[in-house]
């Protein structure tokens, strides 16, 4: 049973490999309509020139449509495939492991909805071109490192022993 326990999280982590239907289940389009809300309120607030109609948002010339690529769902799958393995290496709880199942959500949403607010201020600045060139290059992975280093925090916040890893090391070679 012990051993069971052990391997639960490395086992489920798998899970994570397996296509997750979020398209088929409606879960990327309605965090698409999220973002594209949300990311035009706070263009507004920061004095862009923005207009939504449902998921595409105008900006000056600009059109842009958030589309369910554009959801943030593959963002946070990813903080969770980096911050499930970094607890249990950190000999978490399962409460601290499912802890995270509830802040890693709403920490990958809210870095795309400012990544995509930040792409919204930027095009009447630079261009579209440009400021396209930025989002899919140098911000995406400079929005992602941050949103990795916030949920890294978190999780050394959440919990765990400190200690690397539940199993020696030498167990492994």
């Amino acid at each position: 049973n012990r051993a069971g326990r052990r391997l639960l999280v490395p086992l489920s982590f798998f899970l994570l490999a397996v296509p997750f239907p979020a398209t088929e289940w409606g879960i990327t389009g309605f965090l698409a309509q999220i973002v594209a809300i949300s990311s035009a309120f706070l263009s507004r607030l920061a004095g862009a020139p923005v207009s939504r109609s449902g998921q595409l948002i105008t900006v000056g010339e600009a059109e842009y449509l958030v589309e369910p690529l554009c959801s943030g769902f593959n963002l946070i799958m990813g903080l969770l495939a980096l911050v499930v393995p970094l607890l249990y290496l950190r000999g978490a709880s399962v409460k601290s492991l499912a802890a995270a199942l509830l802040y890693v959500p709403p920490l990958g949403l809210s870095t795309k909805i400012i990544l995509v607010s930040t792409l919204l201020v930027l095009t009447p600045r630079l261009g579209q071109d440009s400021a396209l060139s930025l989002y899919h290059g140098w911000l995406g992975i400079a929005f992602f490192l941050v949103g990795l280093g916030l949920a890294a925090l978190l999780t050394i916040l959440a919990g765990g022993k400190g200690r690397l890893g539940r199993l020696p090391l030498s167990q492994f070679g």
